[in-house]
């Protein structure tokens, strides 16, 4: 029997999000450098995610800082939305990575790690409802829920 390691790919943009995990807040420069990326390649990175709020951007007088956003509860955008809007949400998620030059081979990768983190996001809110209605198998509706949600 053969075995098959598993092996994952990390992007550019994995790099990055792991990178401010633990710093805080660290200079663009100092970002570029430590990950070995032009800072115009980090930059439309940076731009993308600040969009989508993973990662925060602000400046100390002419030095731009960014940072990872810690969230910490679903807000209402993270909320259950229809499948028409779903969609919507997914194309124009996609759109906005072509425009900050994420290759379109890696586009998909980057869409479902964003699905996986929104999904973190909502678990929490998930266990709380299906308390709340004294249903017994969360454990087991979360696990539809959430691949239902992959499948989109």
């Amino acid at each position: 029997m053969i075995e098959q390691e598993s092996k994952s790919v990390e992007t550019g943009v994995d790099r990055l999000v792991h990178f401010l995990k633990d710093k805080g807040k660290v200079e663009l420069r100092e970002v570029a450098i430590s990950l070995n990326v032009p800072e115009a390649v980090l930059q439309r990175w940076i731009d993308f995610l600040v969009e989508e709020k993973i990662i925060g951007l602000e400046y100390n007088f002419t030095k731009p800082l960014v940072y990872l956003i810690q969230k910490t509860e679903a807000t209402a955008e993270d909320k259950a939305i229809s499948r028409k809007d779903f969609l919507d949400y997914k194309k124009g998620f996609k759109e906005r990575a072509q425009k900050s030059s994420v290759p379109v081979d890696k586009t998909e990768y980057v869409w479902r790690n964003h699905v996986i983190q929104r999904l973190e996001l909502m678990k929490k809110l998930f266990y709380i409802e299906a308390g709340k209605r004294g249903l017994k198998n969360a454990d087991t509706l979360w696990l539809e829920y959430k691949k239902r949600a992959a499948e989109m």
